[in-house]
């Protein structure tokens, strides 16, 4: 009887002892596959507000399709978690040059029961620019977020449409700045970054803030047009000379020549080759 007994306490022991065993193999499983943010309870993802408000746009590099900026961008939400802590800019270029002060030590919790923080950031952005339409070409330089922890199956990014702006003194040398372009969508990439426990896919919610601007008018009239016109029409005007000044009729268009080849050098010193 006591043998019996015996027996069955052993039997329970092991198996208390690998009910844990699997339940700590099962915790590590989940932080090697990452935080992420939960759902709201009722199964949806949770929706973070964002905005942006730009202060300095400069140094558009056309060769190099790169832009700096300084703006104020800015995250609200409501829940546990703090999604300000793991977003990323995807278009940043020059990482160690990028500075993304917040605003508060710690996420503000606001009257309305939402959570906020805001960050003053400055740094290097690609723009593709298409030069296909030069010199009436038209562009947007785009400042793109991601969070790095939360799929769109647990967050997914809102615009805060009615704080989202341009500073009055924003002024791009050369260009004419033409509104702003807001937008979010949902970016898939064909990777499970390593995470064999994942489905195989991952789609992450992006959002995008985008300052359009073109080139004005009169840069192509008085700049590149109205010089054209005046070496051609002073070639022309050769043809009125008196057929003996040979040397004057010879020399005009040649002139003319050489000096359009050097203004197509100068209009395209800024252009990227390709």
């Amino acid at each position: 009887m006591l043998r019996a007994t015996s027996l069955r306490v052993r039997n329970g022991l092991i198996a208390l002892l690998m009910i844990v065993a699997a339940g700590l193999a099962c915790s590590s499983v989940a932080s090697a596959a990452g935080p992420k943010l939960a759902a709201t309870s009722d199964g949806k993802p949770r929706k973070v507000a964002v905005g942006f408000y730009a202060m300095t746009i400069q140094g558009l590099d056309q060769q190099d399709n790169s832009y700096y900026a300084d703006f104020y961008f800015w995250l609200r939400w409501r829940g546990s978690g703090d999604p300000s802590a793991t977003v990323e800019f995807m278009n940043n270029v020059e990482r160690w040059g990028l500075t993304q002060t917040p605003v508060y030590e710690e996420p503000k919790k606001l009257p309305s029961g939402e959570f906020t923080q805001q960050f003053h950031v400055q740094g290097k952005f690609f723009a593709p620019l298409d030069l296909s339409d030069y010199p009436l070409d038209d562009h947007e330089l785009p400042i793109q977020i991601e969070d790095t922890s939360a799929d769109d199956t647990s967050q997914v990014y809102v615009l805060d449409t009615a704080q989202t702006g341009l500073d009055p003194a924003v002024r791009i040398p050369g260009w004419k700045i033409d509104g702003i372009r807001l937008a979010t969508e949902e970016h898939r990439y064909r990777t499970t970054f390593g995470e064999s426990v994942t489905p195989d896919k991952s789609n992450f919610a992006r959002a995008t803030f985008a300052i359009k601007i073109d080139r004005p008018t009169n840069f192509f009239l008085l700049k590149l047009f109205l010089p054209l016109v005046i070496v051609i029409l002073v070639a022309v005007s050769t043809l009125l000379v008196n057929p003996a000044q040979a040397d004057i009729r010879l020399a005009a268009p040649v002139t003319a020549l050489l000096t359009l080849v050097f203004l197509q050098q100068s209009y395209s010193s800024t252009l990227p080759e390709n």
